[in-house]
């Protein structure tokens, strides 16, 4: 039987429309499940195994779904959750690594938000599939990925110190939708070490962009023992691509020739070396020309596929001035991203601002005495650029205003904090209302009869 391209296990027992990071996991898992997918050719045979979506089966709760790798997708999207459905992972294991043997696949991927609820042991039904392994020329690679475990985690800690003979096995947990799409990334490059691409260096024509070639020599980790040619990269002809920092929704196509490729977010797509036209389709969406040498990993920043990269933000009550740090994907958005400050309006009660598209925490910065006493905050930018701060709904409840009895002349404002601790800081005449913490007491102080700061 010919090699697949991907090979799963999936939970769809019940937890698995419970809520993760604001999202429901089963929504997260197909999403990334459809990006991963689409990366590969549509007509290569991808299999699934699936457990949990059938209650009434019980411990038995388990089939197998294997077609083209168009139509796997399209099935994994239909199939939906079954309330209180058992978690049969021993046997979903057992029957994972028996058609990995039977079809020479050797990157498998099980995901499940639980321990098995069937009464077995899913580390020794391994150890026995593992014996019953024929094909042993190479290892196969199981990745097991907990998502969302919570009191299960411990229950599934054995898989970390098994050691078998056919399989290599990864375990990981992803506690949120970013997590899960990490993991899926590593599974997908499992059979190309990214230490074999080296001399990575900046694309000039390109910001942010960067490439690696692959290491021809006799340590490179990519061999090709069993005639795998589906599943390996084969740098003397082929080359890598991903849009770094890529939403897993984001459509992208890469034309040449007459041919066109057409995948989704920021898994790694392989191609044929040479020149492409990549598009990014959306109303925002931009595009550029670029060449992929033989056995060479391009990465392209998301931003570097847009029109526009940032994005309008409302700021309700710019009392205060503070620091935007990237998290989550942002650099990988914008291939390089620096801290944004945003400067207080004291006297307005609303502005606009541009900040890049991405994740950022933000820190508050000035007035000096509130720095580094009040708790950071999140910002999330995205291309409907609708994003909103309210800083008074924020730290409403930590912040005093206090008038400026200022009449035109300069004032000091002298704050002293819940530990006795004082300051003394100049105000200036138009700051008609300062913040401070509402645990702190204040005086005004003249300049000149007391000598200012």
């Amino acid at each position: 039987m010919k090699t697949l391209a991907f090979l799963f296990l999936l939970d769809y027992s019940g937890s698995m429309d419970q809520k993760v990071d604001q999202k429901i996991k089963i929504d997260v898992l197909k999403t990334e499940l459809t990006a991963l997918l689409s990366t590969e050719d549509p007509k290569t045979k991808s299999s699934a195994f699936i457990f949990g979506s059938n209650p009434k089966m019980g411990c038995k709760d388990l089939f197998n779904m294997t077609s083209t790798t168009k139509e796997l997708s399209q099935k994994i999207n239909q199939l939906k959750v079954g309330p209180f459905g058992k978690t049969p992972l021993a046997l979903g294991l057992k029957k994972l690594v028996e058609e990995a043997d039977k079809t020479n696949t050797k990157t498998l991927v099980a995901l499940t938000d639980g321990a098995d609820s069937c009464n077995q042991d899913p580390c020794k039904t391994l150890q026995e599939a593992d014996d019953k392994i024929k094909n042993t020329k190479t290892k196969i690679k199981l990745h097991i990925i907990g998502f969302d475990l919570k009191q299960d985690a411990g229950k599934v800690s054995c898989f970390k110190n098994l050691k078998l003979k056919n399989i290599d096995i990864n375990v990981s947990e992803a506690v949120k939708g970013g997590d899960l799409q990490a993991l899926l990334k590593n599974s997908q490059l499992s059979n190309i070490d990214e230490k074999d691409f080296i001399n990575e260096k900046s694309l000039s024509n390109i910001k942010g962009a960067k490439r690696s070639q692959m290491n021809k020599g006799k340590n490179k980790s990519v061999s090709d023992k069993d005639g795998n040619k589906g599943k390996n990269f084969d740098p003397e002809k082929e080359a890598l691509l991903e849009i770094t920092g890529a939403d897993s929704t984001a459509k992208f196509s890469a034309t040449a020739n007459g041919f066109q490729k057409n995948w989704l977010g920021p898994f790694s797509v392989k191609l044929l070396a040479g020149k492409y036209h990549l598009s990014y389709e959306n109303k925002n969406g931009s595009e550029l020309d670029l060449e992929l040498p033989k056995g060479s990993f391009t990465k392209i920043p998301w931003a570097r596929l847009m029109k526009i990269s940032e994005f309008p933000v409302t700021i309700n009550a710019p009392i205060l001035n503070f620091k935007l740090k990237p998290t989550g994907q942002t650099k990988q958005i914008h291939g390089e991203a620096s801290e944004h400050n945003q400067t207080a309006e004291l006297n307005l009660n609303q502005i606009q601002t541009q900040i890049p598209l991405g994740e950022w925490e933000a820190e508050i910065s000035s007035p000096p005495w509130l720095k580094g006493t009040l708790q950071t905050f999140k910002v999330t930018v995205t291309q409907e650029g609708h994003a909103a701060i309210d800083l008074n709904q924020i730290y409403g409840n930590d912040l005093q205003w206090v008038e400026n009895p200022s009449t035109g002349e300069l004032k000091v404002l002298e704050i002293t904090s819940n530990q006795g601790t004082q300051e003394r800081h100049l105000i200036q005449p138009d700051i008609k209302k300062v913040p401070i913490l509402k645990s702190s007491k204040y005086l005004w102080i003249e300049p000149r009869k007391h000598g200012g700061e």
